[in-house]
């Protein structure tokens, strides 16, 4: 039997189980969905995610477990401190909308709570970050 040596995990592939498009989220094909139930979506996520990664060490103990985030990244025009933190602030926000976002996946993830700007934008129906989505001791190696 083969072992696994190193298990990559995308953050998420918005594209893949989410497309968000002008007219807003959409499921499969053509399907449209509300914040609701794009906060099920987003649980589960990374529930799947978080199991993943515990399965993983339970049967794999040496494997190496990294995160991949599909968010924008953006680049400042230049090296000046301005344009480094206009565009640190714009990779950190929900630019261009929340499920491409860096800190829509990653916060639960490593500081186990959404980030400020969902908890003002979505209020009450932002799920609760569950311990299992969570990055557990032993952190990531790659």
């Amino acid at each position: 039997m083969q072992k696994i040596k190193y298990a990559l995990m995308p953050a998420v592939a918005p594209d893949v189980p989410l497309r968000e498009t002008p007219a807003g989220v959409m499921d499969a094909p053509f399907e449209h969905n509300d914040d609701t139930t794009m906060m099920t979506v987003t649980k589960n996520i990374l529930l799947a995610h978080g199991r993943t990664v515990q399965v993983l060490r339970k049967n794999c103990p040496d494997a190496k477990v990294g995160i991949a985030s599909t968010g924008d990244c953006c680049l400042p025009k230049d090296g000046s401190p301005e344009e480094v933190e206009k565009a640190q602030a714009k990779s950190l926000s929900h630019y261009p909308g929340y499920i491409m976002s860096n800190t829509w996946w990653a916060d639960p993830v490593f500081l186990g709570r959404y980030p400020e700007w969902a908890r003002e934008k979505f209020g009450d129906i932002i799920p609760p970050c569950s311990a299992l989505s969570r990055i557990p001791a032993g952190g990531i190696e790659m």
